[in-house]
This record gives structure tokens, C-alpha cells and sequence, in this order.
């Protein structure tokens, strides 16, 4: 599943935004997330995690003006993957509409 979202952030803000969003994420559902990992080659996070009983992986690639998901829905979620796919979107817009009401 690939997800492309704008941003309006410097590359440095938005990769910050995002390590701190994943990091707060594994946090609040630690009930559902039992491991994760990322790290950070340059402008590419790589994460891992387990939620319920399912290892997804992925990487989030950040340019200038977009940040670019790409996860791997296991085989048993994929009729799931439209509600999978809303979830995250809402999220990532919430993250980058933080922009727009900080700077009217």
C-alpha cells in the first residue's frame, strides 16, 4: 500500500513531526503494539512492528513536498486494507494540518 501526502513543512520539520508521530503512536497503543522499530537513513524512515499478532513493515520516504508511505499489509489484512488505508490518512492529515491552524 503506498500513501502520498503534501506538506507545507521544511524536510527537517516534517521528519521530525513524523519520527515523533510514530514514536507517540507505538506509545498510546502499546495494547495493540506489542514491538516497533524505525530508524532513519537520511530522508527514509524503515519501521517494523507487531500489532495484533501481525508483522507490518514499511518505510516512509520525506522529499521537499511529500511524504511517501509504503507499507507491506500482510496477506490476512488485506481485506481490511480501505479501512487500514483511512486510518492512516486521517492521521498523517491531522499531522500536516497542524501547519495551516499554527500559521492563521
Amino acid at each position: 500500500m503506498e500513501i502520498i501526502k503534501e506538506h507545507r513543512f521544511t524536510k527537517q520539520v516534517a521528519i521530525t513531526k513524523i519520527d515523533g508521530l510514530f514514536t507517540k503512536l507505538a506509545e498510546e497503543h502499546n495494547e495493540l503494539i506489542t514491538s516497533s522499530t524505525h530508524s532513519w537513513n537520511d530522508d527514509t524512515m524503515q519501521f517494523s512492528l507487531q500489532a495484533g499478532g501481525f508483522n507490518v513493515h514499511g518505510c516512509i520516504m520525506v522529499t521537499d513536498t511529500k511524504a511517501i508511505l509504503q507499507v507491506d499489509v500482510p496477506l490476512l489484512l488485506r481485506p481490511l486494507e480501505g479501512k487500514i488505508r483511512s486510518t492512516i490518512e486521517k492521521i498523517v492529515d491531522d499531522l500536516l494540518n497542524e501547519y495551516d491552524s499554527q500559521n492563521r
